[in-house]
């Protein structure tokens, strides 16, 4: 998604930033999330788009 909605808490690049420490770092999908400022839930969505899709899922 390269155009986020106006809303959108975090860019592509943090959404990536966020997968990468959860995955490369090992941190917990909570810990993560909080880091960011978002919720568990999504940081999982996002993971999983990560990781069915690759780099261009978040």
């Amino acid at each position: 998604m390269n155009n986020p909605h106006q809303n959108a808490r975090m860019t592509p690049l943090g959404r990536a930033e966020m997968v990468r420490r959860i995955v490369e770092e090992q941190r917990p999908v909570a810990e993560a999330a909080a880091g960011f400022g978002i919720s568990r839930r999504t940081a999982r969505k996002w993971l999983a788009r990560w990781r069915a899709e690759g780099a261009v899922g978040p």
